[in-house]
């Protein structure tokens, strides 16, 4: 399986983040009724739905957006559905 980050360079944020829609739609952690609820005390194990963001390859581009916002229960599954991974990188000058 190859990767496709950083395909669509031309939509990077001004930190240099890429790749930001235009993939899969992707699961958040909030629940769909109060999306800026506290994760730290966020139910995982809640059944509610739970908002999906940004739009896959399937989406046309006027839902092809990181904006775009729907919502699905937790045993939804499809093709262009995932969730991103982040991971922090301290720049060399800050590692002890």
């Amino acid at each position: 399986m190859s990767s496709s980050n950083g395909i669509f360079p031309q939509g990077a944020t001004p930190e240099q983040v890429m790749d930001l829609t235009g993939n899969v739609c992707e699961w958040c952690l909030g629940t769909y009724s109060d999306p800026q609820a506290d994760p730290a005390v966020e139910e995982l194990t809640a059944t509610g739905f739970r908002p999906m963001r940004g739009g896959s390859w399937y989406n046309d581009q006027a839902d092809a957006r990181a904006v775009a916002r729907n919502g699905a229960g937790p045993s939804y599954h499809d093709r262009d559905v995932g969730f991103r991974v982040v991971s922090v990188v301290r720049p060399p000058s800050l590692n002890p």
